[in-house]
This record gives C-alpha cells, structure tokens and sequence, in this order.
C-alpha cells in the first residue's frame, strides 16, 4: 500500500507524517517536484516490493535549457558528467529514493517500479550538487500502487 503524508518542507526532506493509506486501485497522486532542492520531499511512503506506476510531465529550466523529465544531453557539458549526482543518467532526468538513500531510480518520464526500501520517496532533477542555485521550475509526478504480480 501507499501510504499519503505531509509534504514537510516542500524541499529540503522534511519528516512526513502519516496521514491516510491509498490503497491499490485509488486515485493516483500527484507531487511537483522542485528543480532547485537537492532533494523533494514527497510525503509518499513507499513499500518494499510492491508495484508503482509513475508518470511525469511539465517542464523544468537549468540555468537556460529547458528540460522534461527525461533530462538533456548537451555535447558541451561532457566533461562535467562524471560530477553529476547520478552520472549514467541526463542532466534534469528526475530520480528517486527511498529516504534519501543509495538506491537511485531514474523515473525520467514514468514506467513501473519497485522499490528495496519501505520509506518516503524523495526526488529531485540530475545535476551537480554545487549547481541547484541556476535551476528553475518543476515537473508534476503522478504516482500509483499497482496490482503485485
């Protein structure tokens, strides 16, 4: 089950509290997820295991270059990829964890997924920690528990 919570801080990862279960076939939900935070607090807890449907749409900006979910690749930034927070993936793919740890999900424009953690997902856009002051904007993420297989 999805368990819906605070928002927190709106950013920076506050804790969540729990506030009611959505369970499987409710009403998907939607999160904005900031460009700037180095880390979005969504007030979704997750499950370990279980399936999730997520979509993403919008736009966001860094520093100049717009950017959907799914990132950007410029020739001119090459260099700089090895510094970014999860170098195989786009500058701006949206990424995800499981309160804030090691196992980075790149949702890019959605798919489905499970996680190895229970906990809060947080998100935030691929870019090099030192250079969330230069972005703008944010992506909506919708989110919902699937049936287990």
């Amino acid at each position: 089950m999805l368990v819906l919570s605070g928002c927190g801080d709106g950013g920076a990862g506050g804790e969540a509290t729990p506030a009611n279960l959505v369970e499987v076939g409710d009403q998907p939900i939607t999160r904005e997820i900031l460009a700037r935070p180095l880390w979005n607090g969504t007030g979704l807890m997750v499950r370990r295991g279980a399936h999730y449907h997520f979509q993403a749409s919008g736009t966001w900006t860094d520093f100049f270059i717009p950017a959907l979910a799914s990132g950007y690749s410029r020739d001119y930034l090459r260099w700089a990829e090895q510094w970014r927070r999860v170098p195989s993936q786009n500058w701006f793919t949206l990424i995800c964890s499981v309160n804030r740890g090691t196992e980075l999900v790149p949702i890019s424009t959605g798919g489905d997924f499970q996680f190895e953690a229970d906990g809060q997902l947080t998100c935030f856009a691929n870019d090099m920690s030192l250079m969330y002051w230069n972005n703008f904007g944010e992506v909506r993420m919708t989110v919902r528990r699937m049936h287990s297989n």
